[in-house]
């Protein structure tokens, strides 16, 4: 067991800052695809790519208990110096990953003739989209286990080998999609082959700094070990309610959407810009969470009380940081960073009327995201869930009561309380955490 006299500044920077860069690599590679179907395609290609990509988010957003439930099952077992149980984690963690990826490749057809149908895609648009989607869904396999390794690295404290994975992994998407549209002329195919590739490259590529970085530290793992039977039943249980804390997310998310496209085109497209100004804040206040993941669960799985709430004061207090800067710039800045997307006078002016909430938010979601971390890390993911699941009803709550007068303001009343209250609830459950003489 590690003693951990205090958690410095620099410890939680040091895990933060390669987060934020593999965060902010993502929505680079969607702008090089992008860029990429409207010089061959035009539109149709565009929205192909655009629906194609959304589809895919959804699945990764709901299959990332894979990540989550390893990291802080692994930064339990780095705190407590139990290497053999890390390393058993992980073998779980990857066996479940390829099962539920070789399992969505299998139905992968039927599949994606549901999904492509409920994202209702325009005639136009349908040919592409179904042939990105029967393409992009071999990468399935190979990018879930991505997140295995992923959220064991970051178990690790190593925040690094995660983010030059996503670098790089980028980089090679975006040349071997160049080259099979450009090249071979494969359209709106070799963009999704692109994205195979580079996935299954960043798979090789993990699984090759684990072997040059890990393996010699790692004892050998008795296959009956990572197959025990109460091992397994802690893993699922950890892992379901991560599954059913994220699908209350995606509802929240979706339905936001939903309601949105409901009160006309302008409206729609006003709040999925003002929801872009939110996400830019996510990839920054995530790499405190990441950090918060990394660090809670090394504290909590060596068992040191004193150490693990000095801890989530320091990661508050760095999130509320980040928050105000962010809320500070949006407040003066709003309207050039909106007009970067090009959008019409019509939605700019809805815009200006709706902003405040895109100002407020980073300051009342701040805390979800750094309560996330830390609750994940510690694995406190039962209490983790019920938050998140009363948050939600608190959120429609507010939502339908104010769509009797305002409904526009409702929706942003409602998505506003639905992250204030995943803070609160968290921090309750922490509290509760803290009032226990031992873990």
């Amino acid at each position: 067991m590690q003693d951990f006299a205090d958690i410095s500044n620099r410890e939680i920077f040091r895990l933060t800052w390669p987060n934020v860069i593999s965060n902010i690599s993502v929505p680079l590679l969607g702008m090089a695809d992008v860029y990429i179907a409207g010089h061959v395609g035009g539109d149709s290609m565009i929205g192909a790519v655009a629906l194609g990509s959304m589809i895919f988010n959804m699945i990764y957003w709901l299959c990332g208990f894979l990540r989550m439930g390893t990291s802080g099952l692994t930064a339990q077992s780095f705190g407590f110096s139990d290497m053999y149980k890390s390393k058993s984690v992980f073998l779980r963690s990857l066996g479940l990953a390829l099962f539920v990826g070789f399992f969505l490749l299998g139905i992968s057809a039927p599949l994606s003739r549901v999904l492509i149908a409920y994202m209702d895609a325009p005639s136009t648009v349908l040919p592409h989209v179904s042939q990105y989607v029967a393409i992009r869904f071999y990468a399935v396999p190979a990018s879930l286990s991505l997140f295995a390794f992923n959220g064991w690295f970051i178990g690790m404290q190593d925040a690094r080998s995660p983010m030059w994975v996503a670098v790089v992994s980028n980089i090679v998407n975006i040349i071997f999609s160049v080259v099979f549209v450009f090249h071979f002329q494969m359209g709106i195919g070799g963009i999704a082959a692109g994205t195979v590739v580079a996935q299954y490259f960043g798979l090789l590529m993990s699984a090759t700094i684990f072997n040059v970085r890990y393996s010699r530290r790692l004892p050998r793992v008795a296959m009956s070990d990572v197959i025990k039977l109460r091992e397994l039943k802690l893993f699922f249980s950890i892992n379901t309610d991560i599954f059913l804390r994220t699908l209350c997310i995606v509802i929240a998310f979706s339905g936001f959407t939903a309601l949105s496209s409901r009160m006309g085109e302008t409206v729609l497209a006003t709040n999925s810009l003002m929801l872009q100004l939110f996400t830019l804040f996510s990839y920054m206040i995530d790499g405190v969470a990441y950090a918060a993941e990394s660090l809670s669960g090394k504290i909590f799985g060596a068992a040191d009380h004193s150490s693990f709430k000095r801890l989530t004061h320091r990661l508050f207090f760095w999130g509320a940081v980040v928050a105000v800067v962010y809320s500070c710039v949006y407040l003066f800045a709003w309207h050039p960073i909106l007009s970067f997307f090009k959008p019409s006078p019509k939605v700019l002016a809805e815009a200006s009327e709706q902003i405040g909430w895109g100002i407020l938010l980073p300051i009342v979601s701040f805390a979800a995201f750094v309560a996330d971390g830390i609750m994940i890390g510690a694995t406190q993911t039962a209490s983790l869930r019920n938050s998140v699941f009363f948050a939600l009803i608190s959120g429609v709550a507010v939502c339908f009561f104010f769509r009797f007068f305002q409904f526009s303001f409702g929706l942003w009343a409602g998505f506003s309380v639905f992250m204030l209250m995943r803070g609160v609830l968290h921090i309750r459950s922490m509290s509760n955490l803290f009032l226990k003489e031992n873990f």
